[in-house]
């Protein structure tokens, strides 16, 4: 029997899949599909912060220099497979569990002279709040890209020229007044669930009690 996790997953993402390794994949077809799903997770206990985002040129704008586009690509978290159509890369986004790894180190007070320490006036200090990171290494990564449907190959094995003459021909087709048609599509790898090391702090926040969990 999957998690609550695991289903929201399974239910919110196309294609979805699990590698060998527990990883969860699929890709949503909107940010708004992102953000339902994101808003989702955090109510069954789930939450995630933005640890990294880069941003490309957009592929739409020519005046920019060319995008790179790929028919597969490896690189960084996200992977995309091959699925005939060229794409270029728009943004990336890397998120960590909010209970995950700290990232700066406890601040130590200067120590004051004994001589000293009957001249200074003393000073107020804000009431330091210990911090709800416990080191969790749970991950969510999303990767968004531009594809292209109307140039494909037909198999990831064909032969280069082909690939070279469908990229020169969108190429040249992005710098037309008649732009080709294109779409998002937003990639998606998450750590399972089991790679979470906390136990669910929340499962139902305040704050989420009135969103309906399998709102669509």
């Amino acid at each position: 029997m999957c998690s609550a996790f695991e289903r929201l997953m399974r239910e919110k993402l196309k294609e979805f899949s699990i590698d060998d390794d527990g990883q969860l994949r699929g890709y949503c077809e909107s940010q708004a599909e992102i953000d339902v799903l994101l808003t989702q997770l955090k109510c069954v206990g789930y939450s995630y912060s933005v640890r990294r985002s880069t941003q490309q040129p957009k592929s739409s704008d020519a005046s920019r220099s060319c995008p790179k586009f790929f028919f597969r690509l490896k690189s960084g978290s996200v992977d995309i497979r091959f699925f005939r159509y060229p794409f270029s890369v728009e943004n990336a986004g890397h998120r960590e569990c909010i209970l995950g790894p700290k990232y700066y180190k406890e601040k130590k007070g200067v120590p004051v002279p004994d001589h000293l320490a009957d001249h200074m006036n003393p000073r107020k200090r804000l009431c330091v709040m210990d911090t709800k990171k416990s080191g969790c290494p749970a991950t969510f990564s999303v990767k968004c890209i531009r594809v292209y449907p109307g140039y494909s190959i037909e198999s990831e094995g064909a032969h280069p020229n082909i690939k070279k003459r469908v990229l020169e021909s969108l190429r040249q087709a992005l710098v037309s007044p008649n732009q080709p048609t294109s779409f998002l599509r937003f990639h998606v790898v998450a750590s399972p669930v089991g790679s979470h090391t906390h136990t669910q702090y929340r499962k139902c926040q305040s704050y989420c009690r009135n969103i309906p969990y399998a709102s669509k």
